[in-house]
């Protein structure tokens, strides 16, 4: 999940890539295991659902100086650095092998690597305004201050490497079932920045009692009837 996408990706069939796939899931699930010395760590299991598609993928957590952030799916893994304010410090995406890299440099994201078979190399300008790429985690930035409503933020989309604002805003807390328990959560809604906020949002759900992402609910991008729902599963009781 992009860690959680904002715009999420297609669902992959090649069955080597599959194999593959899962080989370097063991191997990154191995790692998650042994986390260093000194290290508070979170790890969760998740349910994406795109109309008669599913599938599961790992999301884990780990704060020593810094909170590293990790999404192993089918085909394609996410690590992220963030400071514990929740900006992003450094992201990166391997998908079957193609690795890309961003971080932030002053008010610039540079983005390095290969996609899409091709070499990538780009630098975005950008203002002050954070960059929160796990949004799973950095979107916590906005429930842990009771005096503030809204954040901006910048975003980079993984499916076309584009660098987007986008507008988090609390919304009334609410009640939802999650894989069978009743849970009391904290509600997001995160959107376009100005007049493309009419066309496209999505929502975020936070467990009250300990703030962790347990739903994510959108449209597979603008114009689309396509909808993706993500849950937290049994791992995360």
């Amino acid at each position: 999940m992009n860690e959680v996408r904002i715009i999420p990706r297609k669902f992959a069939v090649n069955r080597k890539k599959v194999v593959l796939a899962i080989l370097i899931t063991l191997i990154n699930l191995a790692v998650m295991a042994v986390p260093p010395a000194h290290c508070e760590t979170e790890q969760y299991r998740y349910r994406e659902s795109q109309q008669d598609k599913q599938l599961y993928f790992f999301w884990s957590l780990e704060q020593t100086d810094k909170a590293v952030i990790r999404s192993i799916e089918p085909d394609v893994s996410y690590y992220n650095e963030c400071e514990f304010s929740g900006n992003t410090i450094k992201w990166e995406m391997n998908k079957n092998g193609e690795v890309i890299t961003a971080y932030r440099d002053g008010n610039r994201l540079i983005v390095n690597g290969v996609f899409a078979g091709e070499k990538f190399h780009r630098t975005f300008e950008i203002d002050d305004a954070p960059w929160f790429q796990p949004l799973s985690y950095s979107l916590r930035r906005l429930l842990k201050d009771d005096k503030r409503e809204t954040i901006k933020f910048w975003f980079i989309r993984p499916d076309v490497l584009q660098v987007v604002k986008l507008v988090a805003e609390k919304e009334p807390d609410e009640e939802i079932d999650i894989d069978g328990m009743v849970e009391a959560t904290h509600k997001i809604r995160v959107s376009m920045n100005g007049m493309m906020k009419k066309f496209w949002s999505c929502y975020y759900w936070f467990r009250k009692r300990d703030r962790v992402f347990v739903k994510y609910e959108g449209l597979h991008g603008v114009l689309s009837s396509s909808r993706t729902v993500i849950t937290l599963s049994d791992m995360g009781r």
